[in-house]
């Protein structure tokens, strides 16, 4: 019964993880960049005490908002709230949902090199269809991160980004095309581990990696 609940619950941490997308290089106070993403392929790791698993993870829906506030900085909000479809656990159907909030402060070191801190909150819930059983959890941490980017071509831009936390690590690396004067679609890989949630008194990491994409907007 533990590993189907934390299999449940890895559901729930597959379907989160919003990328960063290319990154904002103007940060001149009232700058704007939207970004809206979802995952191509991508799958979840478990790790709970000497139990391991690899599942297939969900498509996941994600967006942020970078503003340049000036003098080299800049703040991106980043928000996902994503619920699974019904499957079975336990002969019964039920669902997962996590809701993600991220809030980063950034400052551009050179036009291709920016540094960041952040707060991240996650909420993950498994609901029993047809009952009041849920495993509900949420843990807040922060992280530190740095992002470097480059143009290959006046339309290409590549970047990555490296960030480290008390409850959330990750990397990413990604391509950007515009498709317009302010229109970028995006590909890109990341991997994003989820440290020291708690499931039926075991303590449990999750680690999410796979492809996605997205378009960014920028005003």
């Amino acid at each position: 019964m533990k590993k189907k609940v934390l299999l449940a619950l890895a559901a729930a941490m597959a379907i989160t993880s919003v990328s960063f997308a290319s990154p904002l290089s103007n940060y001149e106070k009232g700058s704007v960049a939207f970004d809206l993403n979802t995952s191509i392929s991508s799958d979840v790791e478990i790790d709970a005490n000497n139990f391991s698993r690899s599942i297939d993870a969900k498509n996941r829906l994600g967006a942020g908002i970078t503003y340049g506030i000036g003098d080299n900085l800049a703040l991106k909000y980043k928000y996902s709230d994503n619920k699974s479809k019904d499957f079975n656990l336990l002969d019964s159907k039920v669902n997962a949902q996590l809701i993600g909030h991220e809030l980063n402060v950034l400052y551009q070191i050179d036009p291709n090199v920016s540094a960041f801190v952040g707060y991240t909150r996650s909420t993950g819930k498994i609901n029993f269809a047809g009952s009041n059983l849920s495993e509900n959890q949420s843990k807040s941490g922060y992280h530190v991160g740095i992002i470097g980017q480059t143009r290959i071509t006046d339309d290409v831009t590549a970047w990555a980004s490296v960030s480290a936390g008390n409850r959330v690590t990750g990397y990413e690396i990604g391509i950007g095309y515009d498709v317009a004067q302010n229109t970028e679609l995006n590909l890109f890989y990341r991997h994003t581990k989820y440290k020291d949630f708690n499931a039926l008194k075991m303590d449990v990491d999750f680690t999410t990696k796979g492809l996605g994409a997205g378009v960014t907007f920028r005003y």
